[in-house]
């Protein structure tokens, strides 16, 4: 398909992110981490933003549109949006390279792909991977090693499991894998000297990895309790796949068991892929980060059918990826923004927001919390100190209840907020506690 057709396609998956975006009304959680981000490098304080875990490539992508005075939500929705749309070019190229004239359906399934199109208008960074994750398989498949590794490398600027992309070449075509691991190599190299020597943190590869792991120590601390976490996990993984793809999911199933021998790092990067998200969480959304291998199966499947299946399966998947396109997030979660905002307005310049909600506290005008659960005591322990004035709990959380009872005897109470938020407030699950005598 020529560049200029391919560039209408962009220019309709960039038009129907935006669209999903103006009904999406916050981010996710993951999301306020990404705009924190995006803010501190805005404001030329990288020693700040890259103290995060999260990699720092699609907050860097956000930070130029913030540093313009773009609302930093909107901000993230459009730089999502466009690397998103972006993405449409090197996929379209990689199904080409094994279905040479099935670059039109690839364009199809991309531009109006559900998942992808929703993580944007959350502002996750699964489009910013998909950009770079497709560029190094597209590479490699043009034989560009060293390249190949580059643009793998770079995905672990999105997200940590970008190196599994250069290792499933490197897996299936050995004398390429020197050039494409040296690749790889440089970019997480030079993002964790970086990191390091701006925030005076010692030297980790991949920060957000090790994160996970410390979390995953917590809940399975044993052999056996990690086999049985895995096995759970794994368990999981065909209903997740079907809710994460659709009908592109049996498509792309079919295609993972044609006998075709080119396939191989395709099948070896989801097999990587599942294996890191067995030993961690299985969510259906660490399954779209691999949306550039399954589009390519996909078509090979969808190819496969007879041709009278073939013509009803693509109209099917199309219209399918439509309508769950438009399952965005319920309305009422944008009282967690106006929460924030409201207690932003009562806070001093030193005072602080604690809690379990980060979104209401990221709107607060503070930073947001670490992707983890919090137990009883370290929420507890959160709120001691004298400069927070506000905790925000989630009230349908089970250990709620016991958080409100040893935060009473520290001197919080329950904050009476304005009618006009709180019986929104109420209904969304949000508690507020205010420091007495404050």
């Amino acid at each position: 398909m020529p560049n200029s057709k391919l560039a209408w396609f962009a220019l309709m998956a960039l038009a129907w992110r935006a669209a999903i975006g103006v009904l999406t009304p916050i981010p996710s959680e993951d999301g306020v981490n990404y705009l924190w981000m995006a803010e501190r490098f805005a404001d030329a304080r990288p020693d700040l933003a890259l103290t995060e875990v999260f990699p720092p490539l699609f907050s860097l992508a956000i930070s130029p549109f913030v540093w313009l005075g773009l609302d930093p939500f909107r901000a993230g929705q459009l730089a999502a949006g466009l690397v998103g749309a972006l993405a449409v070019f090197p996929i379209v190229r990689i199904v080409e390279h094994f279905e040479p004239d099935a670059g039109k359906i690839a364009a199809w399934f991309v531009a109006f792909a559900p998942m992808p199109t929703r993580l944007a208008a959350e502002v996750y960074s699964e489009p910013a991977f998909h950009l770079m994750a497709a560029a190094a398989i597209l590479s490699a498949l043009r034989k560009r090693s060293f390249e190949s590794g580059l643009w793998s490398g770079m995905a672990c600027w999105a997200r940590p499991e970008g190196l599994l992309v250069g290792l499933a070449f490197a897996v299936t075509r050995p004398r390429q894998a020197p050039a494409i691991l040296l690749g790889a190599a440089l970019p997480i190299l030079l993002l964790a000297g970086w990191r390091s020597s701006a925030t005076g943190e010692p030297f980790a590869l991949f920060p957000k990895a090790g994160f996970n792991a410390d979390r995953l120590w917590e809940e399975a601390p044993g052999v056996f309790e990690f086999l049985g976490h895995f096995a759970g996990n794994l368990i999981a993984i065909p209903w997740l796949w079907c809710e994460a793809f659709a009908i592109l999911a049996v498509l792309a199933a079919i295609g993972l068991f044609t006998r075709r021998r080119e396939l191989w790092p395709l099948r070896w990067m989801l097999v990587f892929g599942i294996v890191v998200i067995c030993a961690f969480l299985a969510r259906r959304r660490f399954l779209v980060t691999w949306f550039v291998a399954v589009i390519p199966l996909a078509v090979i499947g969808l190819r496969w059918l007879p041709a009278r299946a073939r013509d009803a399966a693509f109209i099917a998947t199309l219209i399918l990826n439509i309508l769950l396109s438009l399952r965005v997030q319920d309305a009422n979660r944008i009282t967690e923004r106006e929460v924030g905002e409201y207690l932003a307005e009562k806070l001093g310049p030193d005072d602080l927001v604690s809690g379990d909600m980060t979104r209401v506290i990221y709107f607060a005008g503070r930073r947001p919390l670490p992707p983890k659960h919090f137990t009883i005591d370290e929420l507890v322990d959160r709120a001691r100190g004298r400069r927070v004035r506000f905790v925000v709990l989630g009230s349908f959380r089970k250990t709620t209840g016991a958080v409100v009872e040893r935060l009473e005897k520290l001197g919080f109470e329950d904050y009476r907020l304005p009618a006009e938020n709180r019986r929104d407030a109420n209904a969304r699950g949000i508690r507020v506690l205010g420091r007495q005598n404050r």
